[in-house]
């Protein structure tokens, strides 16, 4: 006897994460950065244990990739305050 499955709606066919999500994480982690950083005035290493540990879970090298890759948006913050 064979099984016959139907494609499920529900399930996306696309691979790998969803882009708007990505993109929308790594705002909101230049803010937060920009929120320790500068409002906190807290050190580097210490905002991006802070990041890494407590509130994104990625680690600290993909975070200053992230920052680099959203260089712009870091400098609209520095030119807003």
């Amino acid at each position: 006897m064979r099984f016959q499955t139907q494609p499920n709606p529900c399930i996306s066919t696309q691979k790998g994460r969803n882009a708007g999500l990505l993109q929308r994480r790594d705002q909101k982690l230049i803010r937060r950065f920009y929120y320790w950083f500068e409002t906190r005035r807290r050190r580097l290493d210490d905002v991006l244990k802070i990041l890494s540990q407590d509130e994104f879970f990625i680690s600290e090298g993909r975070i200053m990739e992230i920052i680099k890759e959203n260089d712009e948006l870091l400098n609209s913050l520095y030119q807003k305050n």
